[in-house]
C-alpha cells in the first residue's frame, strides 16, 4: 500500500477516529429496515488450546463454550455483541453434532431451525457452503454476515458500525463481499492479511477500500514487509450477498458447492441427518480463506477497524496475554492457566 493508496488510509482513518469521538453516540441500535442475515461458525475443536481449557472449563469442550471473560462463553460474548445489529431471529449458528453437551444449553429458546448440526468438523469452507444454502433456502437475495465465534473485540460499537457500513457498502457494491480488517500491531505469520487499495467513494459511512491483494498465513519475512506498509489483518468477519458468496464460491470450490447442492436438494430445503453424514464423510477439511478468499482479491472489499483491540485468541500465548491484561478475568484463573501451559 505505497504512495497515494497508503495516504487515503490515512486521511480516511483520521477522520472516521474523528467522526467516532465527536458524535458521542452509541452504535448499539438496530438498523433501520435492516435485512441482515448472520452466521456464528461454531465448528472449531480448539485443538490448540486444549491444555488451557481443560484447566479453564474442567473438559475438553472448545474454547467457543468456555467462560473465560466476563462468566460468559465466547459464544455468548459474540451473539451480545451481534444482538444490537443484527436480529437474533435471523442469526444462524454452525455446530458440530459432537459438541451438542456443550452447546445444548448455550440454544435455549433459540428456534431449532437457526442450529446447522453439522455432522463433523470439517472447516470453515464446509460450514459457510452449508449456511449459505440454509440462507438462501429462506430468502434468496439476503446479504448475509459471517461471525467467528470464538474471537475477542475490544470495542464492541466499533465493530457495530463496520458491519452496518458494511452492509451498506455491499447494497452500493452487490457483486463483492466486504471484510473486515483489524489494525496490525506486529508481523504476525499466523494471520490473514489484507493489502488496501484505491478508496471507494460512497454513502456507506465508513472508510471502504478495494482489495489489492490477500495473503494467508505468511511468511515471517513477508509479514514484516506487510507490517511495514500497513496491512490489516483479516479478522474473518465477512458480510456479502448470498449469491455473491456462492459466485465465489462456485468459481473455487464448485465441486464442493455441487456436492452441498445436491444435498440440500431441489428444493434447497434442510436435509436429513442421513444425507448430511453421507456427505461429510467423503469431505475433505476446507479453509475458505486460503481456497477462496486468498483467491478472490479482485471481489474484495475491505472496512479497516480502527482502535479495537481484536485476537483470534488461537494460541495459547494469545489467549494468556489477553487473560493477563484483562479485568473481567479471575486472576486465580489466570494463574492458573498460566502454571498450565508453563508446565
Amino acid at each position: 500500500m505505497d504512495g497515494e493508496p497508503r495516504k487515503t488510509y490515512n486521511f480516511f482513518r483520521t477522520v472516521w477516529r474523528s467522526r467516532i469521538v465527536l458524535s458521542g453516540m452509541s452504535t448499539h441500535t438496530h438498523i433501520s429496515g435492516s435485512q441482515l442475515w448472520a452466521v456464528i461458525l461454531a465448528g472449531g475443536e480448539g485443538s490448540r488450546l486444549r491444555p488451557l481449557t481443560q484447566v479453564i472449563a474442567g473438559d475438553t469442550r472448545p474454547k467457543q463454550f468456555c467462560r473465560i471473560f466476563s462468566g460468559r462463553t465466547l459464544l455468548e460474548e459474540t451473539r451480545s455483541r451481534l444482538a444490537p445489529v443484527i436480529e437474533p431471529e435471523r442469526t444462524l449458528f454452525a455446530v458440530v453434532r459432537d459438541h451438542e453437551p456443550f452447546w445444548a444449553k448455550e440454544f435455549d429458546g433459540v428456534r431449532r431451525a437457526q442450529v446447522i448440526v453439522q455432522p463433523s468438523n470439517r472447516g470453515t469452507t464446509a460450514a459457510i457452503l452449508y449456511a449459505l444454502l440454509r440462507v438462501a433456502a429462506e430468502e434468496e437475495n439476503a446479504t448475509v454476515a459471517f461471525f467467528p465465534s470464538d474471537h475477542h473485540f475490544g470495542n464492541a460499537d466499533t465493530l457495530a458500525g463496520a458491519v452496518r457500513s458494511a452492509e451498506s457498502l455491499v447494497a452500493e457494491h452487490p457483486h463483492s463481499v466486504a471484510l473486515l480488517g483489524a489494525e496490525a500491531t506486529h508481523p504476525e505469520t499466523d494471520y490473514g492479511w489484507i493489502e488496501p487499495g484505491r478508496a471507494l467513494g460512497g454513502s456507506f459511512g465508513h472508510p471502504a477500500y478495494l482489495v489489492n491483494r490477500f495473503w494467508e498465513k505468511p511468511e515471517r519475512r513477508v509479514a514484516e514487509a506487510l507490517f511495514e506498509r500497513r496491512c490489516l489483518w483479516n479478522t474473518f468477519v465477512m458480510i456479502g450477498r448470498v449469491k455473491t458468496f456462492l459466485g465465489l464460491a462456485a468459481s473455487r470450490v464448485s465441486r464442493t458447492l455441487k456436492a452441498f447442492q445436491l444435498m440440500m436438494g431441489k428444493a434447497a430445503g434442510r436435509p436429513d441427518r442421513e444425507r448430511a453424514s453421507e456427505l461429510y464423510r467423503t469431505l475433505a477439511p476446507g479453509d475458505f480463506s486460503r481456497q477462496v478468499l486468498s483467491l478472490s482479491a479482485e471481489r474484495l472489499t475491505v472496512l479497516p477497524l480502527a482502535d479495537t483491540e481484536w485476537s483470534d485468541l488461537g494460541t495459547p500465548e494469545r489467549l494468556l496475554d489477553l487473560m493477563k491484561r484483562s479485568r473481567l478475568v479471575d486472576k486465580r484463573l489466570a494463574q492458573a492457566a498460566i502454571a498450565a501451559h508453563v508446565a
